[in-house]
């Protein structure tokens, strides 16, 4: 049981799904963008990780602010007000989060991210997964997409500076809802798979299967083209 698809079990964090009931109109009418006075947000207490992040982080602050929450950063929200930090903090303050992984591992996403999505800010996403496999479309914005954290900063600012843009990474939500799985769902899954499946199942290289150097990528290779390493 993994977060991998090709796991007998998977252990999602968050799942997103298409509503059973058509949309009403064919455009979002009500203004996301409206009374947002700030354009990123990143909380973290991880401070040294895997995908080197932070060094992302520190080049696009230098084309746009970007308010650090936790790990040394100027701002702060504390973890006893979770709700006041999403709800309010972020839901009326802020156009975007960064949803930067700690690991670039295929398929690896964390709770964080589905958390955000069920918020109305628009994530930005630093990872090794296919995003667009298992989100809805344009719900999202891929560093991926950009040769450099300046151009990012740039398009953002073009975004943030447009209603009509901004608003357009919300459509998704006449169609589909997006939220986080409590472990209880991936819990009683595994107990509805191993009463059924009696048959005995053998990974023959669980290394192969879930090794780092088959499933991740170091922070290098992942850079290139992204940002000067």
């Amino acid at each position: 049981m993994t977060y991998k698809r090709a796991s007998d079990v998977t252990w999602f964090y968050g799942e997103c799904r298409r509503k059973n009931t058509k949309p009403a109109t064919s455009h979002v009418k009500y203004n996301y963008a409206d009374g947002k006075k700030h354009l990123i947000a990143w909380f973290l207490s991880n401070c040294n990780t895997q995908s080197r992040r932070e060094r992302y982080v520190r080049e696009l602050a230098r084309h746009v602010d970007v308010h650090k929450f936790g790990c040394g950063g100027k701002f702060s929200c504390p973890r006893t007000k979770h709700k006041y930090c999403d709800t309010v903090l972020l839901n009326g303050t802020y156009k975007f989060y960064l949803s930067f992984e700690n690991s670039l591992c295929t398929e690896y996403v964390t709770e964080k991210l589905y958390r955000i999505l069920n918020l109305n800010v628009v994530p930005i996403v630093l990872g090794y997964s296919n995003y667009s496999a298992f989100l809805p479309p344009h719900s999202f914005i891929d560093v991926r997409d950009f040769d450099s954290p300046k151009k990012l900063a740039a398009y953002l600012k073009i975004v943030s500076e447009n209603d009509t843009e901004y608003n357009r990474y919300f459509a998704w939500k006449q169609t589909h809802t997006c939220a986080p799985l409590p472990a209880r769902n991936t819990a009683c899954k595994l107990c509805r798979y191993v009463q059924r499946q009696r048959q005995r199942i053998q990974v023959a290289d669980v290394v192969q299967f879930w090794g780092r150097n088959t499933n991740c990528i170091n922070a290098e290779q992942f850079y290139r083209g992204v940002m000067s390493v």
